[in-house]
């Protein structure tokens, strides 16, 4: 006969052995129970039990009698342990300290080659001419480049960056009728909105921007790789543009 005992405390015996390996609701909490084949279990057995009578499963956790796998997430534990070994001492390589500054230099090089894109003063006279979309371009293309250098979870979201062009476009197809229209008129005040959470989403996407390089060029303040706050409130997202133009010229004197 087989039998489950759920993690909410929940057991229950004498069940067909046509139903082991199979999983089962629990009728208590509603979680998903292995069907074990194993003595069966009271609550009685499990409180006389001895510390050596139980294991701990490695994955979840769960306090359980020795079984094959675990009564509560279902693993196949030695399986899981095996999966989980790590690679002998003898396979390991030792740590080339030389060469990981190479690779890091390498892969900063990369970033802020890829960055590259134009001069500053073109970025801005094209934002002014087609009023901040071009801008918005910008970002969408910086920002994909960044996502595929930043390791970490948290990337710059690409609804974020849609956000952000579709602010753009509505507040340059407002500019001409808002030429036309005194300032209590709807859509001035509906102008004056947009303008303002697009100028506000620019600043976001900024320390966005700001914050990842930081982290991956693994930039210190007071070095020259740091992105300044203050400026990139003030200029987001020129100084950005300005600061991966410096940031390529003065590695170009280095290797020059």
């Amino acid at each position: 006969m087989a039998f489950i005992h759920c993690k909410c405390g929940f057991i229950k015996n004498n069940i067909p052995d046509e139903h082991i390996g199979k999983r089962a609701k629990c009728p208590k909490c509603k979680d998903s129970v292995l069907v074990e084949k194993d003595k069966a279990v009271t609550p009685e057995s499990m409180s006389t039990s001895s510390e050596s009578d139980k294991i701990v499963c490695p994955k979840c956790k769960h306090e359980q009698p020795i079984t094959a796998t675990c009564l509560y997430c279902g693993i196949v534990i030695d399986k899981y342990l095996k999966s989980q070994t790590a690679i002998p001492n003898h396979q390991l390589q030792p740590i080339n300290m030389a060469e990981l500054c190479v690779r890091r230099k390498i892969m900063k090089h990369e970033i802020i080659t890829e960055l590259k894109s134009q001069s500053t003063w073109k970025l801005l006279g094209l934002s002014l001419i087609t009023f901040f979309v071009y801008v918005a371009h910008y970002m969408k293309r910086q920002t994909k480049i960044i996502n595929e250098h930043y390791e970490h979870e948290d990337k710059i979201s690409d609804g974020f960056v849609s956000f952000i062009l579709a602010i753009s476009y509505l507040s340059l197809f407002l500019f001409i009728p808002y030429l036309f229209v005194d300032e209590t008129h709807p859509v001035a005040m509906i102008d004056d909105l947009v303008t303002g959470v697009s100028n506000i989403a620019y600043i976001v996407w900024g320390f966005k921007a700001r914050n990842r390089m930081n982290i991956i060029l693994s930039s210190e303040k007071k070095t020259k790789e740091w992105f300044h706050g203050l400026w990139t409130f003030l200029f987001t997202p020129l100084y950005f543009n300005f600061k991966i133009n410096q940031l390529n010229e003065e590695a170009e004197q280095g290797n020059g």
